[in-house]
């Protein structure tokens, strides 16, 4: 962590310009890397990099979900070029679905100008009916003539034809869009003999769900938990699976033995005030063996 030397500074009234007004401190890098200094609030490029990570699909603020795994980058050195590259396919895709719905709501008002045509049209045959048969009451009781729209009927053909030409030019864009994102890529093969099998241990909390992520992206490999391993094999009726099974069971019945042995010991001397409660770790008799393990591997 970076350490600011003096940890805290304290500055008096300040006016504008006044060059007593001055405290200086050393900022230190106690790490192997070099670092970068910039604002948070008027830093350009920061402030763009940082809504572009924002727009991450699997982004989420901390504690809400796993971390986001990003390669290290050096100070000074360029954004995360598959980052930049997705949010700007993003960006077009909305611009794009965004033309498209501007398209839908003009085709939408040329159906509304012709919806009036078509009114103004029953109007004046109305009307012409009325004016034949010279019916006063007839005309005093038509109803008012309905909004001339923007267009002639002509010019709404030719509006629809250009829309639609142009709504299925957007379709194909983003289609092709779509296509490209659908090509998989996949991770370079292994040889044979240069296989491993990574196999994260240790106790609750550890962070073993985090460093598998971090190694399954950093190497595009997949992770499998040891509960699916061992349904997999059961699933098949496999002779590892029954092995395992009754290991577990055998575990089971010493937990609940040592359990039933340390209430026992509990009840007959209680521990002094101010002692640690002894307790059993029920976790510890659901491992598999490093020998299991490895066969269902």
């Amino acid at each position: 962590m970076v350490e600011l030397k003096p940890d805290q500074i304290k500055l008096g009234p300040v006016l504008p310009y006044d060059t007593k007004s001055i405290e200086s401190f050393e900022i230190v890098n106690p790490m192997d890397h070099p670092i970068e200094i910039y604002s948070l609030d008027f830093d350009k490029q920061y402030l763009e990099e940082e809504e572009i990570i924002k727009r991450m699909e699997n982004f989420q603020p901390t504690g809400l979900n796993e971390p986001v795994f990003l390669p290290y980058r050096k100070a000074g050195s360029e954004f995360w070029p598959s980052i930049k590259k997705a949010d700007e396919i993003k960006l077009q895709t909305e611009n794009i679905k965004a033309q498209i719905r501007k398209v839908d709501e003009q085709l939408q008002q040329l159906c509304v100008e012709e919806q009036q045509h078509q009114e103004i049209a029953l109007h004046q045959a109305n009307a012409a009916a009325a004016s034949d048969k010279e019916s006063n009451s007839a005309a005093a009781n038509a109803t008012p003539a309905p909004d001339a729209p923007e267009h002639t009927q002509e010019q709404i053909s030719e509006l629809r034809n250009q829309y639609t030409n142009q709504k299925s030019e957007l379709d194909s864009k983003l289609h092709e869009i779509a296509q490209d994102n659908l090509e998989v890529k996949l991770p370079p093969a292994v040889k044979e003999d240069k296989k491993l099998n990574l196999v994260m241990i240790g106790p609750s909390g550890a962070g073993r769900t985090i460093v598998s992520n971090y190694m399954a992206q950093e190497h595009q490999r997949c992770i499998v938990r040891l509960d699916m391993l061992l349904d997999y094999w059961m699933k098949r009726n496999h002779a590892i699976a029954e092995e395992a099974n009754k290991y577990l069971e055998d575990r089971q019945e010493q937990c609940n033995k040592a359990v039933a042995d340390l209430e026992a010991q509990l009840k007959a001397k209680k521990p002094k005030k101010g002692e640690p409660i002894p307790e059993i770790n029920k976790a510890e008799y659901k491992l598999l063996t490093k020998e299991l393990v490895i066969k269902m591997i």
